[in-house]
């Protein structure tokens, strides 16, 4: 039975995929799991999988990581890789201009009001692409004008989601290690 849904691959199969693996448009910690899963099932060494790993980075991510002292463990190297990952990845959110709270209160006026590109009703069944109000439009002036700090703290629960997403797809790789591992042993 465990033959028909066994879809995990072994040795050289392993060794191939691990070999042309890219990190590629995901996360670092999205490929570091990839990455441990094809690991754990291929008899490469430490130093040939932490050199891989690297090989697979993004480049923006691998030349930081070549900056600097490389890690000799494939666990610092992981673990370097994503705390880089992050850290661009912030970067690059922090280049797309914020409008200013004038520009969105204006943009929200109009859109509320029937004009711009929203054509939003009050009655919340606008038509088009933007957005679409219902209740009172006091609320949607005052939301909009937050300003800076509205603004932190929705970064910082952006911060705290993606701390707890990797998490949680670190834990789901470690799961699936433990399965291969223990389905691996039961058919020695």
């Amino acid at each position: 039975m465990i033959k028909v849904f066994d879809r995990s691959v072994f040795g050289q199969e392993a060794s191939r995929l691990l070999s042309s693996l890219r990190q590629g448009k995901r996360s670092a910690a999205d490929y570091a799991i990839e990455f441990r899963t094809l690991a754990a099932t291929c008899e490469w060494n430490e130093p040939a999988l932490t050199a891989r790993f690297l090989e697979g980075l993004m480049e923006e991510v691998r030349e930081e990581i070549l900056s600097r002292d490389v890690p000799s463990s494939l666990d610092q190297m992981v673990e370097l890789a994503i705390r880089l990952d992050k850290r661009f990845e912030w970067r690059r959110r922090a280049r797309v201009p914020a409008r200013t709270d004038t520009e969105t209160t204006i943009i929200n006026r109009k859109r509320r009001d029937g004009g711009g590109s929203g054509g939003g009703k009050e009655d919340g069944k606008g038509a088009g692409r933007g957005m679409e109000f219902s209740g009172n439009s006091a609320l949607v002036d005052n939301a909009n004008t937050l300003g800076d700090a509205g603004r932190a703290q929705e970064s910082s629960r952006t911060a705290k989601n993606l701390n707890i997403a990797s998490l949680v797809f670190g834990l789901i790789g470690l799961i699936m290690l433990i399965v291969m591992l223990v389905i691996q042993n039961s058919k020695m």
